[in-house]
């Protein structure tokens, strides 16, 4: 009797249990047989390329390609590999791995929907809308093909497509994490109502979408936020919002508040009827002026032209920058840099090859997130970062901003546009070549070259 029949029997029922469980998106699942398997046999190339897949789907991208770099030639890994790749911005290897997957399944609709990301993300938006489209003439409910062809109308200016946003309340991880239940807003005339807005996950897409909040206001309603505990602060102070909650239970406190509606911040464009002339425009976040004062005469000490730098997103992906890549910004004259990086990129202020005001470790040390921040930007006199929060908040203050962008970037940023209809404060400085970002910042160091001297040039005149 052959004595290793059953392990190797259990070993691949456990590792198609662990397949299943990857390909219905319980992520962390198929994480933990992963995991249990190479235990079991560190050296199995199945149990490894299964790890990274998991991984590729948590966030976790550069560990998931280095786990799959030479994992089976399987559907789900190419896949995977696909989905990882494209995060950290390698899109040429992106697409070669969604094809090898495409050429195991044609017809698969998740391969169709990631190669059509991954085209999209390459700017090749016509391919891109093809693949999204053969995918729901598979399956026209399949909600990530639906929310990735929505996202790609609006970036290529079809404002038309908004209500195909909320099909990310299909896709795990997007939805709203508060539900108070209650009566859904229609759209109908606000007056007299009491809206509780609802906050998307993301944090950008809370500050970016948190304006609707005026809109809701000055047609009549009072308008409850609810959103997570470290947002509370500083979306507190947008325009229109008359309360913030955290907690279901906080609408039931102090005799209870009577809402008459819910309705999420992202599904509010599509109830609003917003098109490209109507998008509000106007500046509608303020800095708290405590917070304010006190950097205030932190940046009066250093002197100069403050320019506040950001440049790494809080997880690795292609939106994000090295910092020696804002080296020729410190070469203009009378230009001081002030980093506002917290989390994942901070340390690297400390190998800079150029000197950097760091004020991330001090900034928002508390629970409320972007409070200090939003002071430093305000009182700084050009923000440039990457795309990301930082982007929003300082669009949101008002606070003139330039934004570098990544080849097929977010879709919010629209294509191929040098300003932002979201923010009149913003300039986007947009990525020609797949991984290359010194054009863009010689374009950003030769026009904050000029503006400085115009600035210079006028103090002198007004001195003289």
């Amino acid at each position: 009797m052959d004595r290793t029949e059953p392990p190797l029997l259990a070993l691949n029922e456990d590792l198609e249990r662990g397949t299943a469980a990857l390909t219905e998106g319980r992520y962390a699942e198929a994480e933990a047989v992963a995991r249990a398997l190479l235990d079991r046999d560190p050296n199995d190339v199945q149990s490894r390329a299964l790890l990274g897949a998991a991984l590729a789907y948590q966030g976790r991208p550069a560990e998931a390609v280095r786990l799959l770099a030479k994992s089976p030639d399987r559907l789900e890994f190419h896949l995977a590999r696909a989905f990882a790749l494209d995060r950290l911005g390698s899109l040429d290897e992106a697409e070669r791995s969604a094809r090898q997957a495409a050429a195991l399944g044609p017809d698969r609709v998740d391969v169709l929907t990631t190669l059509g990301a991954v085209l999209a993300d390459q700017g090749r938006y016509a391919e891109a809308l093809s693949s999204f489209g053969r995918a729901l003439a598979i399956d026209p409910v399949y909600a990530p093909a639906r929310l990735g062809r929505g996202k790609l109308r609006l970036a290529l200016g079809d404002f038309r497509a908004w209500s195909e946003l909320d099909w990310r309340l299909n896709v795990p991880g997007l939805a709203p994490r508060f539900t108070p239940g209650g009566p859904a807003w229609d759209g109908s005339s606000p007056a007299g109502k009491t809206l509780l807005l609802v906050a998307e996950p993301g944090r950008s897409d809370q500050l970016m979408f948190v304006r609707f909040a005026a809109v809701l206001k000055r047609a009549g309603a009072r308008v409850v936020l609810a959103c997570r505990p470290e947002m509370a602060a500083v979306l507190g102070r947008a325009e229109g919002v008359d309360r913030v909650v955290t907690d279901p239970s906080e609408l039931d406190a102090d005799g209870g508040e009577p809402v008459d509606a819910c309705a999420d911040l992202l599904s509010l464009p599509a109830l609003l009827g917003v098109g490209p002339s109507s998008v509000p425009r106007d500046p509608y976040l303020t800095a708290e002026p405590q917070r304010s004062a006190r950097w205030a005469s932190e940046l009066a000490a250093l002197g100069g032209y403050r320019v506040a730098v950001h440049w790494a997103t809080e997880r690795p992906d292609r939106r994000s920058i090295p910092l020696d890549a804002f080296a020729p910004l410190a070469e203009v004259p009378g230009v001081r840099l002030v980093s506002v990086q917290k989390g994942r990129g901070a340390d690297d202020v400390r190998v800079a090859r150029f000197p950097v005001a760091d004020f991330g470790p001090r900034l928002d040390a508390g629970p409320d997130a972007f409070v200090d921040t939003a002071a430093v930007l305000a009182g700084s006199d050009l923000v440039v970062t990457n795309d990301g929060p930082i982007a929003h908040l300082a669009g949101a203050l008002g606070v003139p901003v330039w934004i570098a962008l990544p080849i097929g970037p977010d879709w919010r940023w629209l294509a191929e546009r040098s300003d932002s209809p979201w923010y009149p404060s913003a300039r986007l400085i947009r990525q020609r070549r797949q991984g290359d970002w010194s054009k863009p910042f010689r374009v950003i160091a030769e026009t904050l070259r000029a503006g400085v001297a115009v600035r210079e040039a006028v103090w002198e005149h007004q001195a003289g």
